[in-house]
Formats: C-alpha cells, sequence, structure tokens
C-alpha cells in the first residue's frame, strides 16, 4: 500500500438548473463536484481529497451530503462565510444547442482558503472563469 496522497480540486460547484428541450427541468450540482466524485473513485481510500470552494448558504449542506458518502473526501473547503456561490441556467433549445446563464458567482478562492491543504501532491483547478482562482492563489501555491 502506498503512503496517503493529498489532491486539492479548486473550483466552484454551481447549482445547475437545466431545462431540456422538452420542458424537463432538473436541479443538480456541478463543475468540481465531477472531478472530486471521478478522483475519490480512482483513489485510494486513504488518500485524501479537498474540495476547496464557496458555495452559498442554501447549498452548503445538500453539497455535503452528496459528497459523505465518499470516504476519502475532506469537507473542510467547502465553505459559506461569505454565502456567494455560483449558480447557473442551462436552457437547451434542441439536442444539442444551449443557452447559458450565470446569475450567482462564488467569492473567489484566496490564499488563505488554501492553508489547510497545501501540503498537497496536487492542485487540480476547474473554474468557470479567471475569477474565481485568481494569479496569486496560484502564486500562493
Amino acid at each position: 500500500m502506498s503512503a496517503q496522497r493529498t489532491v486539492a480540486v479548486l473550483g466552484p460547484i454551481p447549482r445547475d438548473r437545466i431545462i431540456t428541450h422538452r420542458d424537463e427541468v432538473f436541479v443538480k450540482y456541478g463543475c468540481a463536484l465531477y472531478t472530486v466524485a471521478a478522483l475519490s473513485a480512482l483513489m485510494e481510500p486513504t488518500d485524501r481529497i479537498c474540495p476547496i470552494v464557496h458555495v452559498r448558504k442554501q447549498d452548503e449542506g445538500p453539497i455535503k451530503e452528496l459528497l459523505a458518502p465518499m470516504p476519502n473526501v475532506d469537507l473542510t473547503g467547502i465553505r459559506s462565510d461569505t454565502d456567494r456561490g455560483d449558480v447557473v441556467e442551462l436552457t437547451y433549445e434542441d439536442q444539442n444547442r444551449r443557452i447559458e446563464r450565470q446569475t450567482g458567482f462564488m467569492s473567489p478562492i484566496l490564499p488563505q482558503d488554501v492553508e489547510f491543504a497545501l501540503d498537497a501532491e496536487a492542485f487540480v483547478c476547474v473554474p468557470i472563469t479567471d475569477y474565481e482562482v485568481g494569479q496569486a492563489t496560484l502564486a500562493y501555491i
């Protein structure tokens, strides 16, 4: 068995409202959540995956509930103290064309947000915009 590895994942976990071309409506969380889930499945149970994200207060509980069954995910970096998180609406006009509208924006990930995970062997950045993980944070890492 190898030593414990740590991977930090920086980026939003947006609350996506998806409207299909058949007017079906789905509400899901996305972006960095998928990266965290994939890493959790691929890495050892003793490894540590650290999502680092700002979310809205109303989304913090549901996001943590989705990730709680993954024993190697450290929930420390999921924070709602600023009560700002990404909210995205995707409206599909047909199967291949969609209109995307972002109505909520998370607070940027700052150097102090990554402090607890600086021992990570890898940092995976999955921002939607360069505002979410800025150059100062990248330089700090």
